[in-house]
C-alpha cells in the first residue's frame, strides 16, 4: 500500500525518493521491533507474568492495522497531489 500510495499522492519526479524513504522507515521498524518485543517479555517474565507480555504483544500487533488505517485515512483526506514545489529533495 505504501508504494501504491506514494505514486498516488506524489508527482512522478518525486514517487521514488517518497518510497525510499518510506522503505527506509519500514526497515527501521523492522530493526526496533524485535527489540521493543524482547524488552517487553524480559519485563514480564521477571514480574512472574510472562502471559500478560504476550496479551499484551499481540493486542499491540492488533491495534496497529486500526491505528495506522485511521492515520492513513485522516493524512489523506485531500487526495490531490503534493505539488513538486514543497518539497525540499
Amino acid at each position: 500500500n505504501i508504494f501504491t500510495m506514494a505514486s498516488d499522492l506524489f508527482p512522478v519526479e518525486a514517487v521514488g525518493s517518497v518510497a525510499g524513504i518510506a522503505g527506509m522507515a519500514g526497515s527501521l521498524g523492522g530493526f526496533l521491533f524485535p527489540w521493543l518485543i524482547g524488552f517487553i517479555l524480559d519485563y514480564y517474565k521477571a514480574a512472574g507474568n510472562i502471559t500478560t507480555g504476550y496479551h499484551l504483544i499481540f493486542t499491540m500487533c492488533g491495534f496497529t492495522y486500526i491505528l495506522v488505517a485511521t492515520l492513513i485515512h485522516f493524512l489523506t483526506r485531500n487526495s490531490s497531489q503534493v505539488p513538486l514545489s514543497k518539497i525540499q529533495l
